[in-house]
Parts: structure tokens; C-alpha cells; sequence
């Protein structure tokens, strides 16, 4: 028997899950191409530097993407600003090796990842003498991040011996997906990879009620069985977790903090263009089902 601090709940589950079944995988992939700017930074940054070395740079970037000093947003721009301006002059990357240093200039010249730099460059260090083939693989055939997105998984988290459920090993995955375009291509990671729960996870984890948590932060503290809930919404929905995670990390990110109402519509702004409306107002009905403190 598996004991949790906080329960499932199985009601709220099956409401989310249905505004999500009704959204479909088209429509979360017009929200990855359309709302999340991550993906319009990884986009531009796959554009100068080829897909190749992009798949590289994003899941490297990836897993260094903890305790950022700024938001993730921002952090992800001056990523693929910095690293766009850097091939501008010097030209695309030829090798890993290349890539893995720029990576490397990148975390000791941005102000975002000023906390613990030096563990986040010994991370990325550690990837490329542990797992190197794994990166020259992707840079050889970037679609393997879709075709496996597993295998990327097993051999990244082996590299770094940790659990491949940890929130930047799987968060690696998707953000590589994002530099390959599978969006805007109508391709998505037909896996069971858990949610990354971060803090905009963990408000939306809350605020839908899909885990009877007396908090977001008690969901930020013991993510596994918030990734439990959004993994039984994947599989009534038909959206696999990380791209429901696309969704819920832009709804957490217009939240936090506001009114209920005052929450559900900013999801109907968000979203306004991109879904039809009566789908809007379920998913913002049921991810903003309670205010997220």
C-alpha cells in the first residue's frame, strides 16, 4: 500500500479529464504553437542554429532549469537570445562538444542562473561524459525525442542517477520536443511520462481539485501523487501528461493569487483564439475550480 499525504480525487479527476477530452490533442498543440512562449523561443532558436543542435540545446538547458533567479519565461528568451547571438557569430554548432560549451557560457553569463551555477554546469558536465551518445544520437536524429521519448529519458536520468520522474529529467523531454517542432508538425509523445510539477503544476494541481491538498506548496513537496492524478487525466483524456502540461503550466502561470473569477478569465483570455469558446469556459471552469492561493 502506497501512503500519501494527500489523496486523489476521483470526482474532480474525471471533470478535468473531460474538459480535456473535449479540447482533444489538436487543440493543446495549437496551444503549445500559439500561447506558450517557451515554444516561440525554442522555435527561433531551432531556426538559426538547425534542429539538430536545437533538440541538443533544449534538453540540456532543460535540466539545468531549477532555482532560475528569473521567471521561466524570461529565462527561456535570454537562452535562446543569447545562444542565437552567439551562432550568428561564430556560426551553427558542429558537434555536441560545441553545443555542451555554449551551454556552459550560456550558465556563467545569464543572471537567471546565478543560484547554484556551478551545480548546474557540473550537471551538464556529468550528461556529457555519462551520456554522450545519448546527445550525439539526438543530434544525428533529433525525432527520436518523439519517436522515444522513453529511452531519452532512461539513459539521461542513468547519467545523472536519479529517478527518471524528477521534474527537470522529464521537463528535458518536452522542452527537446518543443526545439524538434512537433507541435506545429501535428506530432506529440504518445508516452506515459509524468508531469513535471513545478509551482505553476502545483497551484493548478490545487486549484482544479484533482488532489485533496490543503496547499499548492504541499503539492510542490510530494509531487508523485499529483503526477498520479494528472497521469489517470492523461489517460481518460487521451492527452499524454507532458502535453497536458503545456496547458496547466500557462493556466498556472495567469492564476496565482486572483479571485476565482477573476482566474477564469485570464484562462479565457489566455486562450481566446486558440479554442472554441465553450471549451475555453470548461477548462477554465474546472482548472480554476478553487482559487490557488
Amino acid at each position: 500500500m502506497v501512503l500519501r499525504p494527500y489523496e486523489l480525487s476521483y470526482e474532480r479527476i474525471d471533470r478535468v479529464a473531460k474538459a480535456f477530452n473535449d479540447v482533444g490533442i489538436d487543440g493543446v498543440l495549437r496551444i503549445e504553437v500559439h500561447v506558450d512562449p517557451q515554444y516561440r523561443y525554442l522555435k527561433r532558436l531551432a531556426e538559426i542554429a538547425g534542429v539538430e543542435a536545437g533538440v541538443v540545446y533544449a534538453l540540456l538547458n532543460a535540466v539545468v532549469s531549477y532555482r532560475l533567479a528569473m521567471k521561466g519565461e524570461d529565462w527561456w528568451e535570454c537562452f535562446s537570445s543569447a545562444i542565437s547571438s552567439k551562432i550568428r557569430v561564430r556560426g551553427k554548432p558542429s558537434s555536441v562538444k560545441e553545443v555542451v560549451e555554449d551551454v556552459i557560457w550560456f550558465l556563467n553569463t545569464c543572471p537567471g542562473a546565478s543560484v547554484r551555477r556551478d551545480a548546474k554546469i557540473k550537471r551538464i558536465r556529468t550528461i556529457y561524459r555519462h551520456a554522450r551518445r545519448l546527445l550525439e544520437k539526438l543530434f544525428e536524429d533529433p525525432e527520436l525525442v518523439v519517436r522515444d521519448p522513453d529511452y531519452v529519458i532512461e539513459k539521461l536520468a542513468r547519467a545523472l542517477q536519479v529517478e527518471s520522474w524528477r521534474k527537470t529529467i522529464v521537463f528535458s523531454v518536452k522542452m527537446a520536443y518543443y526545439a524538434f517542432g512537433g507541435p506545429e508538425k501535428g506530432l506529440y509523445m504518445k508516452s506515459t511520462i509524468p508531469i513535471p510539477v513545478d509551482i505553476r503544476v502545483s497551484c493548478v494541481s490545487y486549484s482544479s481539485g484533482v488532489v485533496k491538498a490543503r496547499s499548492p506548496e504541499e503539492v510542490l513537496r510530494y509531487p508523485r501523487t499529483a503526477q498520479e492524478a494528472w497521469g489517470i487525466v492523461s489517460r481518460i483524456s487521451g492527452v499524454p501528461p507532458l502535453h497536458l502540461d503545456s496547458v496547466i503550466w500557462v493556466v498556472g502561470g495567469v492564476i496565482r493569487g486572483k479571485e476565482l473569477l477573476e482566474a477564469r478569465k485570464s484562462i479565457v483570455d489566455l486562450f481566446t483564439n486558440v479554442l472554441e469558446l465553450g471549451d475555453i469556459v470548461m477548462l477554465a471552469e474546472e482548472l480554476a475550480w478553487r482559487e490557488c492561493p
